[in-house]
């Protein structure tokens, strides 16, 4: 899932993300990403910080509660200090300037659904 209020970059990266076979989910705020969460388990993710309404901050936390094994990656325009220990805090696993390269960002995602993939084989093996 991405969530970005730039529709552009919401545009590009859902494009680049469903050219390696994902299946891509996109919002402009917080409010209507929780509210596809609701009907849909989604376990990597793209967040902007600076999001209209709620921040990305606090989308991550919620997210973070309600699945804590998934992968949440922050993505902003505005690199600050602050932010980046706020984002570890909260449980982003990692933290993009928007001056990164699409290609970084589908590799984190394969990288991130190899490992949600394995983990999903060890826990079968444990529910035989």
């Amino acid at each position: 899932m991405i969530v970005d209020d730039d529709s552009t970059i919401g545009e590009i990266l859902t494009q680049a993300f469903e050219n390696e076979g994902y299946t891509t989910y996109y919002s402009g705020t917080a409010k209507e990403a929780l509210s596809i969460l609701k009907h849909v388990n989604i376990f990597i993710f793209f967040l902007d910080l600076k999001l209209p309404g709620m921040s990305g901050i606090e989308l991550c936390r919620r997210i973070k509660k309600d699945n804590p094994v998934a992968y949440v990656f922050a993505i902003t325009g505005y690199a600050e200090m602050y932010d980046l220990k706020e984002a570890r805090k909260v449980g982003f696993d990692n933290y993009f300037i928007k001056s990164f390269h699409i290609n970084e960002l589908v590799k984190i995602a394969n990288a991130s659904l190899k490992d949600l993939k394995r983990w999903h084989n060890i826990i079968s093996h444990f529910k035989k």
